[in-house]
């Protein structure tokens, strides 16, 4: 048993040499220039010769030439040596969790493995190293062989990858093999990249020679060891030098690196992609703690590449990292004015030019306002309402700025420029430094006072699911006082009442609405999300209507399983596309209605749980499984304030459910009840899923519903225990993606979705199965009698009583007992016309013969009330097409046309029938033959 390494990794963030020394050593500091003094607790002194410097978090004793972060003077003051004992006072000390880390087999042969991993990536680099391509490559450059050498400069041969003595699985998992087990770098020269312990974890390769084709620079993919989206190249060897400075240089390339290191400037990093991420600037910040002065240096693209849109791509790179940078450190930008790049600076002049662009940095909010707002001739041609959307962007940027002081002068120095009051301006910055505050530091209050109630937070634990939610349960205030003292009560917030709003982008713990002069404060039901998205460069080509999203590592288990639960197999991108566009919805725009998804399969093991756990996860205290009886149950105050309610198995023979369903899918608002409390009204904004191995009978549905969509979900091949976990673990990737993706799918309809972009086999099935057994029987025989007869209308008559002896003729003599006015009903439910005075029409008198492919008729002329059955009611497309020659769907088609051109649900199903059998429209076919039906 040892202590876990997320432990060690807390206590050196957080210990401060200055509290350590003054809590264990009992001792005070003195100012002392830069430094603080005191006298050494490590040996022992009357003149102060401990010396503590506040920009490295170390000590160093001139004295007795002892030094060293936290760690090292407790192991020194007070544990003999012992690392792990000094870990666990300084733990004690800042109320720091210890956790140990107890290895179990699989553990241990896991970070073997992984260790082995690493001893590979520095083989491998030694194996490079070797060839001198790489060298003679960069010394063209005016780059110097020590520096390259410094930099770990190599070559990767074609075979040097091939022939290296590891597994091709052991290949791809340090990223140097492709899927095909294709060398990823070969015949290119390599640099090494480090984590920022130092560790080798993958290499950059170039292209060397004109004629050799793909980018000019490219990484060893994403492994188990490197992601680019969070690793900063060379790191690990400029954080001393930034430390010491107070600066960091970033660059977009690794040859600007080497070239502001041999000019003497050894704090400069560069990202690993094109362009700085928040799993970036979360690195930095761990490593600086904030007490930074980041200088972006990113290439001046206006000069050589732009974007696919004719943008600078080095301006853009710079505007999305300053935001990024403002939150942990102070910012400057250079504009690079003899080229396009350090390196080429460098290479085409000297060391002196390149400090001269960089010793020209400016503040990097003067540089975002002369890039978004432009010069004043440019912004005359702009429109006010486009000037006040420039005015937003820039303070929102403002509002990221870490020190109050630094953005006040900001806000009066800038002013003028934008055309805003100091005050205007200082109003906006503030909105959204409230709104970036509020999404970072979102916690519950412990106790809070709603109207003249007084509640408590508290958890409400489910033993089954093993995850609890957290709950408001009202608390008397005697006992409260009891408690925590009178006092406490007066300063507990007070608000008017409680609220619903869901938002997942920008949520509100609390609501403040303005009316007559006074503000009402209104608590937020809804709970905000336990993630934050995590932004990462996506491929060229994602947002392609046919991209597969499984290729982007990031989302691969998601993406993965959501084409499997929307089964491409069967329906290709369809439905997965839908799939996306409903998870976009929910949670960019969970207000809207959408239709319920039904997830159905008679088999086991097909993923339809995991997706409820996989959404109950993501949106966590917000979703709920609950059954049909609980669903549609008086005392519902449980499932309220839920963007997502699961069902599971439900059985619904009379329908009661889907009536109920109804007025929840698409209605505004909803009654909330509980016990012993009054009925509420509140909005509702829900969405259903519904989970069944009853593709046919978990849900009694209308013929014409549009509110479900159901799709028949197939086994799973190839089983990963492990999935739900990976998927989860991507969750944060997920919401950046969905940000950036948004929703494909037109807002068309009141659910968003056209109801028949969900049709398909499921929901016919379902609808099918819904019908009560005596209209399954009457549309079976209508429909055999337009197909097994000759008969020449495309609208069949009949009287409830011929429908009656057709009854039982075709379907059984349990018919004989019904009165015609049971079908009557029956077809009015159908949405039959049944009219109403007796008129005289012809029918087909029938001579049923099951064991015939025709039936034998003749016609028979009535007079009576009489009950129409048009064709297109009882006749599908594909049976027309299949059971009549062309000729006769054209006659067909044209006597509908002639009668029922002002019918558009008719003419619809005209048209789908012309399209099918490919005719046209315009073709005057004769049709002669007087047997021919229509």
């Amino acid at each position: 048993m040892s202590i876990h390494s997320k432990t060690i990794e807390a206590v050196r963030e957080r210990a401060d040499v200055l509290e350590v020394v003054e809590h264990f050593a009992a001792t005070q500091f003195k100012a002392s220039g830069s430094t603080k003094v005191t006298c050494c607790p490590l040996h022992g002194e009357r003149s102060g010769s401990f010396h503590y410097y506040p920009r490295t978090n170390t000590f160093k004793c001139f004295g007795c030439q002892k030094g060293g972060d936290a760690i090292q003077f407790v192991m020194e003051h007070k544990t003999g040596g012992d690392f792990e004992a000094a870990i666990r006072l300084i733990a004690i000390f800042y109320s720091i969790d210890i956790q140990e880390w107890v290895y179990s087999k699989e553990e241990k042969l896991e970070v073997e493995r992984k260790t082995q991993l690493q001893v590979f990536t520095a083989s491998l680099q030694n194996t490079f190293c070797e060839n001198k391509i790489g060298i003679e490559y960069f010394k063209t450059r005016k780059l110097k062989p020590e520096t390259l050498e410094f930099f770990g400069v190599g070559y990767a041969a074609a075979n040097t990858v091939k022939d290296f003595q590891i597994t091709p699985a052991q290949k791809q998992a340090i990223g140097v093999l492709n899927e095909n087990e294709k060398s990823v770098i070969w015949d290119r020269v390599t640099l090494p990249i480090h984590d920022e312990k130092g560790n080798i974890i993958a290499f950059g390769g170039r292209i060397y020679k004109e004629e050799q084709t793909g980018g000019k620079w490219i990484n060893t993919r994403n492994s188990e060891l490197f992601d680019k989206s969070k690793t900063i190249f060379n790191l690990h060897r400029a954080k001393a030098e930034a430390l010491k400075t107070g600066k960091l240089y970033i660059t977009e390339g690794y040859p600007d690196v080497m070239a502001m290191h041999e000019i003497g400037l050894s704090n400069c990093v560069a990202v690993c992609g094109t362009q700085l991420t928040d799993a970036h600037c979360e690195l930095l910040a761990k490593v600086f703690k904030g007490k930074m002065q980041y200088i972006v240096v990113f290439n001046n693209d206006a000069k050589k590449e732009t974007t696919t849109d004719g943008r600078d791509a080095g301006r853009d790179a710079a505007l999305r990292a300053i935001p990024k940078l403002l939150s942990i450190g102070e910012v400057k930008t250079v504009r690079l004015k003899s080229g396009n790049d350090i390196q080429e600076i460098y290479q085409k002049f000297d060391a002196n030019k390149v400090r001269a662009d960089l010793y020209d940095a400016q503040d990097a909010i003067a540089y975002v306002i002369s890039e978004l707002w432009g010069p004043e001739k440019e912004n005359k041609m702009r429109s006010a309402t486009e000037k006040s959307e420039l005015q937003k962007q820039i303070s929102e940027i403002v509002a990221k700025v870490k020190d109050d002081d630094v953005r006040d002068i900001y806000i009066n120095d800038y002013s003028d420029a934008i055309a805003i009051s100091p005050k205007r301006f200082g109003e906006q910055v503030a909105k959204h430094k409230l709104k970036n505050e509020t999404k970072k530091n979102i916690k519950h209050e412990k106790h809070i006072k709603v109207l003249d109630n007084f509640f408590e937070l508290q958890a409400n634990y489910d033993i089954v699911n093993k995850n609890s939610t957290p709950v408001y349960k009202r608390r008397a205030p005697s006992e409260l006082e009891r408690e925590y003292g009178k006092a406490y009560l007066k300063s507990i917030p007070r608000y008017n009442d409680w609220i619903c709003e869901p938002s997942h982008t920008e949520f509100r713990q609390t609501v403040d609405v303005a009316m007559d002069g006074t503000t009402y404060r209104f608590f937020n039901e809804y709970k905000p999300l336990p993630y934050e998205p995590k932004e990462f460069e996506l491929p060229q080509g994602w947002d392609s209507p046919d991209f597969d999203y499984e290729t982007i590592p990031q989302i691969k288990a998601t993406a993965g399983f959501y084409k499997h639960i929307y089964n491409t197999e069967k329906y290709g991108n369809r439905y997965v596309t839908l799939g996306w566009d409903y998870f976009a919805i929910m949670y960019l725009h969970p207000h809207r209605p959408l239709q319920a998804r039904c997830f159905v399969s008679t088999e086991e093991g097909t993923g339809k749980s995991t997706i409820y756990n996989y959404e109950q996860a993501f949106y966590l205290h917000n979703a709920t499984k609950t059954t049909a009886k609980r669903l549609i149950g008086n005392f519902n105050a449980a499932l309220n304030a839920k963007v997502l309610i699961a069902i599971e198995e439900t059985r619904d023979d009379k329908g009661t459910i889907e009536n109920d369903l109804k007025d929840l899918i698409t209605g505004q608002e909803k009654i909330v009840e509980q016990k012993f409390a009054d009925a509420k009204t509140v909005q509702s904004f829900e969405k259903y899923l519904f989970l069944s191995n009853h593709p046919d009978s978990f849900m009694k549905v209308g013929t014409k519903t549009t509110r479900f969509a159901v799709i028949d979900v197939p086994s799973i091949k190839t089983k990963d225990n492990k999935l739900l976990e990976k998927m989860v673990r991507e969750i944060p990737y997920v919401m950046y993606f969905l940000e950036k993706r948004g929703v494909v799918t037109p807002d068309t309809d009141r659910l968003w979705f056209e109801p028949t972009l969900w049709e398909n086999e499921a929901l016919l099935n379902l609808r099918q199965a819904s019908k009560d057994v005596v209209i399954k029987n009457m549309e079976e025989m209508i429909e055999n009698l337009f197909i097994k007869t000759s008969y020449t209308e495309p609208l069949l008559k009949l009287s409830s009583s011929t429908l009656q002896k057709y009854m039982v003729m075709f379907a059984g003599r349990s018919y004989e007992q019904k009165q015609p006015n049971y079908f009557t009903d029956k077809c009015k439910s159908m949405g039959l016309l049944c009219r109403e005075n007796p008129s005289t029409y012809d029918y087909p008198q029938v001579k049923f013969m099951p064991d015939e492919e025709s039936w034998l008729f003749d016609i028979k002329k009535d007079k009576a009330r009489y009950i129409e059955f048009p064709i297109w009611k009882f006749l599908s497309v594909e049976s027309i097409k299949d059971n009549y020659l062309a000729e006769q769907i054209d006659r067909l088609c044209k006597e509908v046309e002639s009668k029922y051109f002002h019918n558009i649900e008719v003419m619809t199903f005209i048209e789908q029938l012309k399209e099918s059998v490919a005719i046209d429209s315009q073709a005057d076919t004769d049709v002669k033959n007087d047997d021919l039906p229509f």
